[in-house]
């Protein structure tokens, strides 16, 4: 009923207890009217309590919630680099960290863009997340953005060829299976020409 969530003190991820441990102590929450009160807690965005009178109007009930969307939409929050923004470098960070830890070689991250973004792009809007690519080239942690080629395959077919209700369709799945498995390719021959040179590096991966 609640998602973890993370919040930054002092530069270090703190995890935010989710409110309810048992789907009886949602139903009481929603029943007492306190459920918006408790889940508002590290809210980033702190709207003011919904007024009573849109629940004797359904237009209104109808405007609200999408004036609510409208107003959280990723792209802003990426933008500007924000608590959004660092939250998210941070849970990236610790993942690869932890990955490490745990014996893999590293953790590679996907992104993924949505049938509306790639529509926004085709319109000629900017990738909002460059940003993170740019920070991922930094850290020199490794990512596959999937737009390059699912964008290619929408000019050459249509969005609707690419994406399903909600996900990416068999066409698009097999746009995704190429692009990692050609990445995988090209990591091989960097992993193979590493060892040519210098064969310590490929026993330390």
């Amino acid at each position: 009923v609640a998602k973890p969530r993370f919040v930054l003190e002092d530069g270090a991820l703190r995890l935010v207890p989710l409110p309810f441990r048992e789907r009886a102590e949602f139903v009481e929450a929603v029943a007492s009217g306190k459920v918006v009160h408790v889940l508002r807690e590290h809210e980033y965005w702190d709207d003011a309590a919904p007024p009573a009178w849109p629940g004797w109007s359904a237009c209104a009930r109808l405007f609200m919630p999408q004036r609510a969307y409208r107003a959280r939409r990723i792209a802003p929050l990426w933008l500007d680099e924000g608590e959004p923004f660092q939250v998210t470098l941070a849970l990236v960070a610790r993942f690869r960290a932890l990955a490490r830890e745990q014996g893999a070689r590293d953790a590679v991250v996907l992104v993924f863009p949505s049938r509306n973004e790639v529509d926004a792009i085709l319109g000629g809007q900017e990738m909002y997340w460059s940003a993170l690519l740019a920070d991922f080239a930094r850290r020199d942690a490794p990512y596959l953005d999937l737009s390059p080629a699912l964008l290619a395959e929408a000019r050459a077919h249509g969005t609707g060829h690419v994406f399903g209700i909600g996900h990416l369709s068999p066409a698009g799945n097999a746009v995704v299976a190429r692009a990692g498995h050609a990445w995988l390719g090209r990591l091989r021959t960097l992993v193979f020409l590493a060892f040519y040179q210098h064969p310590d590096v490929l026993r330390a991966l």
